[in-house]
């Protein structure tokens, strides 16, 4: 009994020794990943064949062959799946053939592959340039050219490649220009047509936009270029030989911008204009009338991202309110073209006549090659008394002011009454005229409180609606019906609080208007709610006369309404006077 247990054992040991034995051989040649090329040196016009064979891995993946497109491109691919089984081993296989042509000279690196955890060794390929015989020398030639051997920080440098040919050529590769510290800016590519030696060439030009960011020396690396001769299309695609071209490196020496003072932070610009416009051409506000002043800032051959914030400096007894700023940037043959340009809203709160201060930029012109200052020239405002004022002060001065005087050299006459005294009606009136001086005071002092609350209120809204009737005014320059429109709801609902209109509907401010404003109101809705598409052209800077036309007449029908004596408070105590704001870009 003890033997026969003795021998099952045996067979299990032996049984489990040759399982054991099989897995292991069957590991030993699993998940395998390799990788082979047919030759590791060719030249930029030949094509090579990378096989990658993946042994015992079942799997419907496969490697990622995105790894190749730095410096290669896929000219065709195939897959090819195998079973192999010999003395009852099997072995299984996938092999990946892919044809490669090298995008550039030099030293190009196949990246190792992984798949389900089998890597593949990486593999070395030289790339030599192609052969150019000298009759293709004749025909084609690769320049790389700047405009200046010399520049200052954040100046200008302008690189083109420039490629000349006499012969049909497709399928242009070219590498991308790369430079550290640098700001770089893609220029739009031009192709022309030249005449060189009695012999017709056409030109095709890469222009970047280059802003050094630090002194020293900047280097600009040869650029390569390859091309296929001969003319391709979808029908007849060309098979002819590809040739490569290599520039010259180019080096610039960038120099540090340091003014008289020390100071670094100036703009640098092939050339600066600074410009304002007004909304109104004469010198003289009145009072409760707003103006705008828009300051624009061009530049050629700049960032926008350097040019200087605009502002205004504060004004006492004005009322400044900034709009955002408007940045562009535009490309063209001379590199690139910058500008920025501000509105303010300027908005006086009391008579006088007001200086503002002019503005200076301080710029480095790279064309003059010395530093020149910008100006806007100062400029007085004179604040004089509007519609509601100048009605006001009449009426103060249209009053009687009338005196009492006693005649010159008249007898004084003194008279004395005697009259009984009473102590408890004494006592009596003391107490009531101290009862009735409290009351009045109580009162006095709460009207007081409810008034000064209205008077605030109020001249929160007439300081709005000279702004809101300002913005509507600037709406109607831009081409924005929908803008127009919200603006002028804005106005309308300022003008009902100020009772100039009854209700801020456009209705009603309709039935103020003559009918050519009105036609114009409608025309405005109907772009914007009408089923027709059919646009309608109306004359915007006429439209903004007649506003202005229209608000003066809503200002004198209100002047008329209210009384005198209502107005004539306000000439003795100001109501304008209001603490100023500090605005900044």
């Amino acid at each position: 009994m003890v033997v026969k247990i003795i021998n099952n054992l045996r067979l299990k040991l032996i049984l489990i020794t040759v399982l054991w034995t099989a897995s292991f051989s069957q590991l030993l040649h699993a998940q395998s990943l390799t990788a082979s090329v047919d030759r590791t040196a060719i030249n930029l016009t030949e094509s090579l064949l990378l096989n990658i064979v993946a042994k015992d891995i079942s799997t419907l993946q496969q490697p990622d062959f995105t790894l190749l497109a730095k410096e290669f491109d896929i000219l065709a691919k195939s897959v090819n799946h195998s079973i192999e089984s010999v003395n009852g081993d099997s072995k299984q296989s996938i092999n990946w053939q892919l044809q490669l042509q090298a995008k550039t000279q030099g030293k190009l690196s196949i990246p190792s592959f992984s798949l389900l955890g089998s890597i593949s060794e990486a593999i070395v390929i030289d790339v030599s340039p192609t052969t150019v015989s000298d009759e293709q020398q004749q025909d084609f030639h690769l320049q790389l050219i700047t405009n200046k051997d010399t520049a200052v920080v954040n100046e200008q440098i302008l690189v083109t490649l420039r490629f000349s040919y006499a012969s049909n050529v497709s399928n242009l590769q070219r590498s991308d220009l790369l430079i550290e510290n640098v700001n770089l800016v893609k220029l739009e590519d031009r192709q022309y047509e030249t005449i060189k030696d009695g012999r017709a060439f056409g030109v095709y030009e890469i222009s970047y936009a280059v802003f050094a960011k630090q002194q020293g020396l900047l280097q600009i690396p040869a650029q390569q270029l390859s091309v296929r001769l001969g003319r391709s299309s979808v029908f007849t695609p060309a098979r002819g030989k590809v040739i490569s071209l290599q520039s010259e490196p180019l080096q610039v020496t960038i120099n540090k911008l340091v003014d008289s003072k020390g100071s670094t932070g100036l703009l640098v610009a092939d050339k600066l204009q600074l410009l304002e416009k007004w909304t109104a051409d004469s010198d003289q506000i009145s009072l409760g009338d707003s103006i705008t002043r828009e300051i624009s800032l061009q530049l050629t051959g700049a960032l926008a991202q350097t040019i200087t914030p605009l502002s205004m400096q504060e004004i006492s007894g004005v009322k400044i309110y900034p709009e955002p700023a408007i940045k562009s940037e535009q490309k063209s043959d001379r590199g690139l073209i910058s500008s920025r340009s501000r509105s303010f809203a300027i908005v006086p709160t009391a008579i006088g006549e007001y200086q503002l201060p002019p503005i200076k930029i301080k710029w480095w012109n790279t064309v003059s090659q010395q530093i020149e200052t910008a100006e806007l020239k100062s400029r007085t405002v004179k604040v004089v008394a509007g519609l509601n004022a100048a009605k006001t002060t009449q009426a103060i001065e249209s009053v009687p002011q009338t005196a009492i005087t006693a005649p010159r050299g008249a007898p004084v006459e003194i008279i004395l009454q005697p009259n009984p005294v009473n102590t408890w009606l004494l006592w009596l009136s003391s107490v009531l005229t101290v009862v009735v001086m409290s009351l009045i005071w109580l009162l006095y002092r709460g009207k007081f409180a409810r008034g000064s609350a209205r008077v605030t209120a109020k001249n929160v809204q007439k300081d709005i609606e000279p702004y809101a009737f300002e913005q509507l005014l600037s709406a109607l320059t831009a081409d924005n019906n929908l803008y127009t429109h919200r603006q002028l709801l804005q106005w309308l609902h300022c003008c009902y609080e100020n009772k100039l209109l009854a209700t801020a509907s456009i209705a009603t401010l309709q039935q103020h208007c003559d009918a050519d404003l009105q036609r114009s109101i409608e025309h405005l809705e109907q772009s914007l709610y009408g089923k027709s598409e059919q646009t309608v052209a109306w004359d915007r800077s006429r439209l903004r006369q007649q506003f202005k036309a229209l608000r003066k007449q809503l200002q004198a029908q209100y002047q008329q309404k209210t009384p005198i004596t209502e107005q004539a408070l306000p000439s003795l105590y100001p109501q304008f006077e209001v603490e100023g704001k500090q605005w900044q870009d």
